[in-house]
């Protein structure tokens, strides 16, 4: 069953909402894979207001780098 999470993400010294709606067994993959493509140093993880649990950038999978622009 699908559920909705709030990631607060803290990106360049800003806090940003991102809601995230997956399955439960998927969570941690899918807030691993938006933390580091916001390039954000952490993110709290809540439900309905409850914090689930933080991570950090050490928890996030590395940075693919990005294709540059052929002319």
């Amino acid at each position: 069953m699908m559920q909705t999470y709030e990631l607060m993400m803290d990106v360049r010294g800003e806090r940003v909402f991102v809601p995230l709606t997956c399955r439960p067994g998927e969570l941690i993959t899918l807030a691993r894979r938006a933390l580091a493509e916001a390039g954000a140093s952490s993110c709290d993880i809540t439900q309905f207001g409850d914090l689930l649990f933080s991570l950090d950038v050490a928890d996030a999978p590395p940075r693919r780098p990005q294709p540059a622009n052929a002319p």
